[in-house]
């Protein structure tokens, strides 16, 4: 299974802080796992290429509590890129 370690010394550090604070966890797994709605905001911020895909398919799955997410968003340090408003993600988190 791959894993990811991010490092962020940023503005955004305080959302990944959040993100590890509030872990989900299942069973068969020994390690907590970023909630949707965190990945989401994770993503945003990110602000690379590949996450405008990777956020199409997380919201198209379903799993994604919209309103969570777009409080997230609301409420937290997040700058959306002005890029990201013509994005097909973009139209479900408005």
């Amino acid at each position: 299974m791959p894993v990811e370690v991010i490092l962020r010394n940023d503005a955004f550090a305080r959302v990944y802080r959040e993100a590890l604070k509030h872990p989900l966890h299942f069973p068969d797994l020994p390690l907590g796992v970023v909630s949707p709605e965190f990945l989401t905001l994770m993503k945003m911020v990110a602000r690379r290429t590949k996450d405008d895909s990777d956020l199409e398919t997380l919201l198209g799955l379903g799993i994604v509590d919209l309103w969570v997410a777009q409080w997230s968003v609301r409420f937290s340090a997040v700058s959306v890129p002005p890029l990201a408003h013509g994005t097909r993600w973009w139209s479900w988190m408005r």
